[in-house]
């Protein structure tokens, strides 16, 4: 398996993840909700330049992306808020069209290792200094 589709299935792991596991994924100090489909749609576009994925694949790929555009910018921004991960509709949704891409690419639907350096990621938290 090429290295962005290990990164992608760890992304849609995480978007199929519940609430409390994705909480988990991400340091405090980033936008949680952003990462996860952020994640998402880098691995996405990187591994469809450089694999073919079946219709089916795409199928399912394209609807969890079509999903997130649907629901993003300023008229959703209840969508992007931290409570809403446990709350809103949508996330459950994008939790099962995330699973469904899963199945359709054959990989397991499980939670992706919660280390971020095993999946390869590094926060960096910048520091502002108001008297610079």
């Amino acid at each position: 398996m090429t290295t962005a589709l290990k990164h992608l299935q760890w992304a849609l792991q995480a978007l199929a993840s519940p609430a409390e596991v994705q909480l988990r994924l991400h340091p405090p100090f980033v936008s949680i909700l952003d990462e996860l489909v952020l994640d998402f749609d880098c691995w996405f576009h990187v591994a469809a330049s450089e694999t073919e994925f079946t219709l089916e694949q795409q199928a399912a790929l394209s609807a969890l992306e079509k999903c997130i555009v649907e629901w993003s910018g300023p008229p959703h921004a209840d969508v992007w808020m931290e409570a809403a991960l446990k709350s809103h509709p949508v996330w459950f949704d994008f939790r099962m069209l995330a699973a469904e891409a899963l199945v359709a690419l054959g990989w397991p639907v499980e939670h992706p290792p919660i280390d971020p350096a095993v999946r390869g990621t590094t926060f960096l938290q910048a520091s502002f200094d108001p008297a610079r």
